[in-house]
């Protein structure tokens, strides 16, 4: 039965509802709900995750536990606790963050730019939404694959890698007003959605609640739970992504799905100036040039690197968000910046960094979504994950592997600011679903019944041996 809302969580809805209302969205262009990764145009400031590969959305304005959080969702029944944290109390060690995830996920999104750059098209990506879910199963797994994405991820504490993933939790949740206006929201989710009747190891879930801030939920996957899950997904997400159903990867040999979703909506600290964007010819490294809106800002003390293959510069939004954007020179191009060997860590090392006094910049509004299969991406690099025969995350439970690995991710740049969000799913199953016994009890021989009323006292007791037809 649906739980009736407390006059609290009323006014934290009512309270969320009017903070979004405020936040006008621009329709900077008319795209296909789901465009898919090689249906688009590419733009380098996708890959820049830490500039706003964070996160995602809520109603809740204090701490709350998941069940109040998720109060819609009918259909499903939550197995734990989870104490999100308080907007905007992040510790101050929080905010500067540990060095250990920071350098990890430079490392883990290097190991993917291969499968980035050879894309003539669009593609929008969240290393630390990836590194994150994988981080989740990396805690299921045992031996090999354990092994491989260790290495993948290049953990060598456990303790310190739950502990800095923590501290990005707290550090996430922003929430910032300039007078009555909104200009920043930020948040990070995790959930898993378990299937009814699969025995999953209790300290696993216990650990992905206390490390991970993991919802968990029990569910039956059929066409309401579905809509369930879709709902916890928007939900997160501010509905930005709009994830429908039928995009789900759930097969019959499901046995659980994880989920990390990112959300932030942050305005510019410099916003582009009123009534500059005019129209102009975008030319891109494939295909035909095109007519975009341009944008203009003179962004003041600006900080730029120039090098001989190109020239970047950063940008800065509420909450202490940044976007940067990288021009390659033209004699170059965007595939062969990122097959230079070691360009991310270039671009974070480069001590060519100068401070302009004023910068004249103008960027394209733009809007990406795309849907990537991070399975193809990453395969190479732990093949045992997703091998039925190899795979073994047996901390979670027996004969599981991972059967897909996708996210979903959009980001729209406009005048005042950006909005982003993404969602990774890890698809867990097994090579055959155990088969639950099913009860079968036939009456074909002679029976006793009883009948007794509500306290239970035996009303009447009886014997058949040859049924007679009433």
């Amino acid at each position: 039965m649906k739980e009736q809302l407390s006059s609290l969580e009323k006014k934290i809805r009512a309270s969320g509802n009017v903070y979004f209302s405020s936040f006008q969205r621009p329709r900077l262009v008319s795209f296909p709900k789901k465009r898919s990764f090689w249906n688009t145009s590419w733009v380098v400031p996708s890959l820049f995750s830490t500039t706003f590969g964070v996160l995602l959305v809520t109603l809740t304005l204090q701490a709350t536990q998941a069940r109040g959080a998720f109060e819609d969702a009918i259909g499903l029944t939550p197995l734990n606790t989870v104490v999100y944290p308080r907007w905007n109390d992040a510790s101050s060690e929080d905010m500067l963050g540990g060095t250990f995830l920071k350098d990890a996920i430079s490392s883990f999104t290097s190991s993917t730019l291969p499968a980035m750059s050879s894309s003539q098209e669009n593609v929008l990506y969240s290393p630390l939404s990836s590194y994150i879910t994988l981080a989740m199963l990396y805690e299921a797994s045992q031996e090999q694959t354990q092994e491989e994405l260790q290495s993948f991820l290049t953990i060598e504490d456990d303790l310190l890698l739950r502990r800095e993933i923590a501290s990005i939790f707290r550090s996430s949740y922003q929430q910032r007003y300039q007078g009555t206006n909104p200009v920043l929201q930020s948040r990070l989710a995790n959930a898993m959605f378990i299937k009814d009747t699969y025995p999953i190891q209790a300290s696993y879930t216990d650990l992905l609640a206390s490390s991970y801030f993991a919802e968990v939920f029990h569910t039956s996957f059929d066409q309401r739970s579905k809509q369930d899950i879709v709902d916890w997904i928007n939900q997160k997400t501010n509905d930005f992504l709009s994830i429908e159903p039928e995009e789900l990867s759930i097969q019959a040999s499901t046995q659980w799905l994880l989920y990390n979703t990112l959300y932030m909506r942050a305005n510019w600290l410099t916003p582009f100036e009123d009534n500059q964007t005019q129209e102009e010819i975008f030319t891109p490294d494939y295909g035909s040039a095109l007519r975009v809106n341009m944008m203009k800002k003179t962004l003041p003390n600006a900080r730029m690197i120039s090098q001989e293959t190109y020239t970047m510069i950063t940008d800065d939004a509420f909450g202490g968000y940044q976007f940067h954007y990288v021009l390659p020179s033209m004699n170059d191009s965007v595939e062969a910046l990122l097959s230079t060997d070691g360009f991310l860590s270039q671009l974070e090392d480069d001590q060519e960094e100068t401070f302009v006094e004023e910068i004249n910049v103008y960027v394209p509004q733009f809007s990406l979504i795309n849907t990537l299969d991070l399975k193809s991406w990453m395969a190479p690099m732990m093949p045992s994950l997703f091998d039925p025969s190899l795979a073994n995350l047996s901390n979670a439970g027996e004969g599981l592997f991972v059967q897909s690995l996708k996210q979903d991710a959009r980001v729209d740049v406009f005048e005042q600011g950006f909005e982003a969000a993404a969602v990774t799913e890890a698809d867990v199953g097994t090579t055959s679903a155990p088969m639950q016994p099913t009860l079968e009890v036939r009456l074909d021989r002679s029976f006793i019944f009883l009948i007794t009323n509500e306290q239970g006292l035996l009303h009447f007791i009886g014997i058949v041996h040859q049924p007679i037809e009433a």
